[in-house]
């Protein structure tokens, strides 16, 4: 099965779900949850992953209506 960019980005940089979701302000499950497909994150989380991660993960890529 194919990581999410999310996932390899996590990775890359040895970041847990509960590291990164403290970066963008939300829960791990959230974050898990995203990686997982099984939510979208909101408008605003999106954005701010954007930026945390320099545009590695890009808004689209987690809301495609962004």
């Amino acid at each position: 099965m194919k990581k999410h960019p999310l996932t390899k980005y996590r990775e890359k940089h040895k970041l847990s779900l509960r590291e990164f979701g403290l970066l963008v302000r939300v829960q791990k499950a959230a974050v898990h949850k995203w990686e997982s497909g099984a939510i979208k994150p909101s408008i605003e989380s999106a954005k701010l992953v954007d930026a945390v991660t320099g545009g590695a993960v890009p808004k689209h890529v987690l809301r495609p209506d962004v």
